[in-house]
């Protein structure tokens, strides 16, 4: 389920021309450019309604389906790349495309920013760039679908209906 919010936040960088990964599964850092790799430092859940239910929706193909959720809290890692520049200040560089990449992030419907941090920019030896690291830590109601073909089983996951994976 967290999956489908890192791939949104990638989604959404791109949509906004930052180039972006999921920090996991990507392999290695091949760009000369500024890049984003996205991933989640920690997350938490709590039951939303009672035995996290919380209500029932109409569906014209499947009628009316009872609906689960619960109060996600999570701590999205963004660690920002970027090429030294010879002629400018790398850290300014590094924390420009860091605060468009967290502007980004606090636009997507459905996440609740709550704060949003960043280190300090330092090279990176294994890259041979420099790498800012930060995060965004923020909440969004996770809701589970039943499938179609399922009596009891759950298949998507929706981020307070923004959100499906």
């Amino acid at each position: 389920m967290l999956e489908a919010v890192v791939q949104t936040v990638v989604d959404a960088l791109a949509a906004a021309g930052i180039s972006a990964a999921a920090a996991y599964g990507a392999g290695p850092i091949t760009r000369t450019g500024g890049f984003v790799r996205v991933g989640v430092k920690q997350a938490s859940g709590s039951g939303a309604g009672l035995a996290r239910y919380l209500g029932a929706r109409e569906d014209a193909e499947l009628g009316t389906q009872e609906v689960y959720g619960l109060l996600c809290e999570m701590e999205l890692r963004l660690d920002v790349f970027i090429q030294p520049p010879e002629t400018e200040n790398a850290a300014l560089s590094a924390l420009s495309l860091f605060d468009r990449a967290a502007a980004v992030v606090g636009g997507i419907g459905g996440l609740d920013v709550r704060e949003i941090y960043c280190g300090e920019a330092l090279p990176d030896a294994e890259t041979g760039l420099v790498r800012l690291s930060g995060g965004v830590k923020c909440a969004g109601l996770l809701t589970l679908e039943r499938t179609e073909d399922a009596e009891t089983a759950f298949a998507d996951f929706i981020l307070r209906g923004e959100l499906k994976g």
